[in-house]
């Protein structure tokens, strides 16, 4: 019996050391790739479409979409979360993976199922990206790589940093990657948005032929999710349901080929599902969206957001948008007699979150318990100025960065004229008969 016990110990340390050898070097390789440069320029179209999608599930954007496209003559600045829908990777459809994934980000087999885990976003605080027609670029890279769970179920969770910029027509990538890129993940450097998005890999569940053929039945008697209690007392709440039109919208926006928010038979065979999963940045566009909304007229922006995704939202799911302070109202005592407060310029803190159940859902189904879909905790910041003086500081802060963009570049091309008369002097000297 101590033999078998030893040979059981001995079996499972040396499982435990293979598996952490090939972890380290999965970290290792994953956090070494260095991930291809993605340029866009910030035309108001993108963004227009967003919102007019956005419209018809929260009416209060019906009067923030104008009649026509906005023009790049007088730009506004980049509502909060509509970077999303900007820097397509441009990946032919023969290189994506079987779930129309790419492989940026991607550990490699056997975790080939990818789902949204959450991610942080931090913005500079005042001078916003306009929608000029300017070029901007993200530079990103894996910070992170973590697996957790028991051995044969592990998940593999990566984390990415973005980094949004603006960059010179003429800059190349190693110029861009130099000075927009910075090791130290809590400096800001020159980034106008920067954004973790944590990815959690798994491994496919692999039924069998007769559990194909009866796919549904399968997504039904699937395990049911974690589910967590919402918050209680929200400030703020806005219901909808989320449609295939949307999701197919949104997936059209941001070039995203992900089969599970496209094909509902997929979607139960190869990820055991009851139907199409919503978004995770469509999710995170509904938070920030709402508190965007809510903070008009407090002369407040979004700072940042932590939010983790705790559980899927489907299609046909009535799910609510809600929100609530964690400090006092800016203005206000915590005593509510309406006294001034000292810090009103200081940081104003949110929580919001996405919470489904609770009611009717569409078809009638019964009404469950309220669980927790997406929780997020958020920083706003004072900016104490009207929103037209705002877009003005704007504009003055991105033209000057403009000026400075061409000044390196006007700079740079004239090293680079310096490098090829001396290279011509080279080369006449070592052919010369002198």
């Amino acid at each position: 019996m101590f033999t078998l016990r030893r040979g059981l110990s001995s079996s499972r340390l040396l499982s435990h050391s293979r598996f952490s050898s090939s972890f380290s070097k999965l970290e290792s390789s994953l956090k070494a790739r260095q991930l291809p440069i993605l340029y866009d320029y910030l035309t108001p179209q993108p963004s227009y479409l967003l919102t007019t999608t956005l419209a018809d599930f929260l009416p209060f954007l019906s009067t923030d979409v104008p009649s026509r496209l906005p023009s790049t003559s007088s730009p506004v600045p980049l509502p909060i979360s509509h970077h999303l829908v900007y820097f397509p990777n441009p990946t032919t459809p023969s290189s994506l993976l079987p779930d129309g994934t790419d492989t940026l980000h991607s550990p490699g087999e056997p975790f080939t199922n990818r789902l949204w885990a959450g991610g942080h976003i931090r913005f500079l605080k005042r001078h916003k990206p306009l929608l000029d027609g300017t070029r901007v670029a993200i530079v990103e890279g894996i910070r992170s790589v973590r697996v957790s769970g028991p051995t044969g179920a592990e998940k593999v969770f990566v984390g990415i940093e973005r980094r949004v910029a603006h960059v010179g027509d003429r800059e190349d990538d190693l110029k861009v990657r130099k000075r927009v890129w910075v090791e130290d993940e809590a400096k800001q450097g020159e980034a106008v948005i920067i954004e973790r998005r944590d990815l959690c890999f798994l491994r496919p569940d692999m039924p069998n032929q007769d559990e194909r053929s009866s796919s549904s039945t399968k997504a039904k008697d699937a395990p049911p999710h974690r589910s967590l209690p919402p918050p209680s007392n929200p400030e703020f709440t806005h219901t909808l349901t989320p449609t295939p039109h949307l999701l197919s919208r949104y997936s059209a926006l941001t070039y995203n080929a992900h089969a599970i928010h496209l094909d509902p038979l997929y979607t139960m065979i190869e990820y055991n599902e009851p139907g199409l999963l919503v978004h995770g940045p469509l999710l995170l566009t509904l938070m920030l969206t709402c508190l965007r909304h809510e903070l008009e007229g407090y002369e407040r922006i979004i700072k940042e957001i932590n939010y983790r995704c705790l559980s899927p939202v489907f299609v046909g799911e009535r799910i609510r948008v809600c929100g609530k302070r964690l400090t006092a109202r800016p203005g206000k005592k915590e005593d509510g007699k309406g006294d001034e407060r000292d810090d009103l310029k200081g940081e104003d803190g949110w929580e919001v979150w996405i919470e489904k159940g609770g009611g009717e859902q569409q078809g009638g189904e019964q009404a469950r318990t309220p669980a927790l879909a997406v929780r997020g905790t958020v920083s706003t910041v004072y900016v104490g100025t009207s929103t037209a003086q705002v877009v003005d500081d704007c504009v003055t802060f991105h033209a000057a960065q403009r000026k400075r963009t061409k000044t390196d570049e006007d700079k740079s091309d004239k090293m680079g004229d310096v490098a090829h008369d001396v290279d011509g002097v080279d080369e006449w000297l070592s052919t010369s008969t002198l």
